[in-house]
């Protein structure tokens, strides 16, 4: 969707902003869609909001541009809303705490105000696209007696289809205590008509996504508990004395040990056929996996750790439950595979790996050789700033998208004139930390991404060929990106573009600086009218 008549409202916080509306005012009234701009001295008044609604009805505006702080933003919204504005067309510019409360220098803060403003005039965001799934009804939980404490609450569900799997030769009685989940401990058995069990398995592999897992399992000798009716023959016949039966099962189990001869009686007198004694595969198709032991996670994969495991289960069972009557995901990424490095590689199916960066790059996995999956993508934009080829890009963000904020930004009237890219979790919420703190810091113009994995050289060398002095990327640091890699990610492109530089024998001629959000705040300074 485009806009093509915009109205901004500047709101001056009760004269209290160290910025020159005016100065800002005429600049965007300038610009091809801007229809109205107004300054109103308290917009978030019913007198400062009855502005919005008088242009709203008078002007046809498809879209408002809001200079003002963000802890009103609910109010701006809600006007919007009641006058069917589209959600996409409301932009709120916080020109109070990213600019009028860091930069002591008013020039420099009206000039950053400016910049980030006709930004948000400019931005032309779009709807994301919906994928949704349908959840095959059916779940695989591996691990000890906590699945199936887990798997209890799955059995009361209507045509649930239940996998069980451990790595031990049968299930266990619980030594540990539950709190969330009816126990075993109690000494009844569990009892699950539908319940496939799988013994002495291990996972081996698991394709697809969320709703149709294809999960391989690899099975020592067992005694399948589904068909076992306790006659107790196999042990009679057992000259190794290697069967037993388990005292300590939540099932009725009989174990066969590593004294086993392979001699294979007990298969003979077996009236259901209940004993295997060769290692076999297996194939399960499931809807979704819980697993207690480690696997590589996805959507739909759910995996327990150790620590906190008891709401960690319940909140996945929870999510696996809900799963099931369907699901709903905004796309984030779109590829062309005609792009990718790798395509004649799988048009000949030819056993060679070629280029990786983007599988490199993703920490869900949910990448490979241009083609993505929807379901785990979180949206980080890590795959889009690594492939050399550009097979990928951010729909909410795309990278022609974010090259233009990095030039409009570059051509600010600064000095220094800085360009900062910063992650709009732990790097944004530290900005406006400092400004509601009233910490100074020079005026660089931040560009807000998702994450800093969505930044590639490319956008830092463009930023300084526009003319920046410096770029800095602010992030939430190695250990506490939600994406996992994108602090690891930035820091590669930063590396890249200095080598470029240092290539070109530029490197002294520009910095380009990585700094994780919990370091910046202790080094910044309070400015003089803030100080109590």
């Amino acid at each position: 969707m485009e806009f093509g008549n915009i109205g901004v409202f500047l709101c001056s916080c009760g004269k209290t902003l160290n910025l020159d509306l005016r100065k800002i005012a005429r600049e965007l009234g300038k610009l091809e869609e801007v229809a109205v701009v107004e300054r109103v001295e308290r917009l978030c008044t019913e007198e400062g909001l009855a502005y919005i609604v008088d242009d709203l009805r008078r002007k046809e505006l498809d879209k408002i541009v809001v200079g003002a702080c963000t802890t009103k933003n609910s109010l701006f919204e809600g006007v919007a809303d009641e006058w069917g504005l589209d959600p996409l067309g409301v932009e709120i510019v916080n020109i109070r705490e990213e600019c009028a409360w860091v930069h002591e220098d008013g020039k420099a803060a009206t000039q950053k105000a400016k910049v980030l403003l006709k930004s948000a005039v400019k931005r032309q965001p779009k709807l994301p696209e919906i994928v949704e799934v349908s959840v095959k009804p059916s779940i695989l939980i591996a691990g000890d007696i906590r699945a199936v404490e887990l798997a209890q609450g799955f059995s009361d569900l209507d045509d649930v289809e239940i996998h069980l799997l451990t790595e031990d030769p049968y299930f266990r009685r619980a030594q540990v205590e539950s709190s969330t989940h009816a126990p075993a401990v109690k000494g009844s058995f569990y009892e699950f008509h539908e319940a496939a069990f799988h013994t002495n398995a291990k996972i081996t592999a698991v394709k697809g996504d969320l709703g149709d897992f294809t999960v391989d399992i690899e099975r020592g000798r067992y005694i399948d508990v589904a068909r076992c009716v306790d006659c107790g023959r196999c042990i009679e016949v057992c000259e190794a004395k290697a069967i037993s039966k388990a005292e300590d099962s939540t099932t009725p189990a009989y174990v066969i040990d590593e004294r086993c001869t392979l001699c294979g009686e007990c298969v003979k007198v077996c009236p259901t056929e209940a004993i295997f004694l060769e290692p076999e595969d297996e194939t399960l198709s499931v809807g979704q996996i819980i697993s207690f032991y480690p696997l590589r996670p996805q959507e739909g994969v759910y995996v327990i750790d150790e620590k906190g495991w008891a709401e960690a289960s319940r909140r996945a069972a929870l999510q696996a439950a809900l799963n099931m009557r369907g699901y709903k995901k905004e796309r984030f990424i779109s590829s062309d595979t005609e792009r990718c490095a790798n395509r004649h590689l799988m048009e000949k199916k030819l056993d060679i790996k070629g280029c990786t960066y983007c599988e490199e790059s993703c920490a869900y996995y949910p990448v490979r050789s241009g083609f993505i999956s929807d379901l785990s993508c979180r949206g980080c934009g890590s795959c889009a700033s690594s492939c050399p080829q550009g097979t990928y890009n951010l729909d909410f963000q795309p990278f022609e998208g974010l090259l233009g904020d990095v030039e409009l930004t570059a051509e600010a009237d600064l000095k220094p004139r800085i360009v900062m890219f910063t992650c709009s979790e732990g790097g944004y919420s530290t900005l406006r930390a400092a400004g509601q703190k009233g910490l100074t810091y020079p005026a660089a113009i931040p560009i807000i991404v998702p994450c800093l994995g969505n930044v590639s050289e490319l956008h830092i060398l463009r930023a300084l060929d526009m003319g920046a002095e410096g770029v800095i990327l602010l992030g939430c640091g190695a250990g506490s990106c939600m994406y996992g890699r994108g602090f690891s990610r930035g820091s590669r492109s930063a590396a890249m573009a200095r080598s470029v530089l240092d290539f070109f024998g530029l490197g002294k001629e520009s910095r380009t600086d990585l700094a994780m959000a919990a370091d910046l705040l202790p080094r910044l300074k309070p400015l003089p009218y803030m100080q109590l």
